[in-house]
């Protein structure tokens, strides 16, 4: 298992998404495992929410709700945290999938076509 937090690089981006980048030995994830998500996923952001939410899954089964004297966790509210990242960016993985919209391209038969067109395009303008 590696570790490496560079921005050029997609595991770069993905743990600065995650802030997963404490270090080699607070590392969440290894390389290999991020590599993963964004290979299932095909996006920086997507591999991100995967990861996200892979975190939040193991946050659950692992700390739970405990209260030991002074001590306490909530890893149901971690969890939920995690998640809310996660679905924000997936949503932002949508938006920036979204065509802004279609261009019609319409045929010009000859020098009065033209003119036509030009006049309209005027119009709209």
């Amino acid at each position: 298992m590696s570790y490496s937090y560079v921005l050029t690089t997609t595991v770069g981006k993905i743990r600065l998404l995650i802030s997963d980048h404490f270090g080699e030995s607070d590392a969440f994830f290894s390389d290999e495992e991020l590599t993963a998500f964004f290979d299932m996923e095909g996006g920086i952001k997507l591999a991100s929410a995967q990861a996200l939410e892979s975190w939040a899954t193991d946050e659950v089964m692992v700390t739970k709700a405990i209260i030991l004297l002074d001590l306490t966790t909530n890893g149901p509210e971690v969890a939920a945290l995690l998640l809310r990242r996660a679905a924000d960016l997936r949503g932002q993985a949508a938006d920036e999938s979204v065509d802004a919209g279609f261009d019609i391209a319409q045929p010009v038969y000859g020098v009065f076509g033209l003119r036509e067109q030009i006049l309209k395009a005027g119009l709209n303008a």
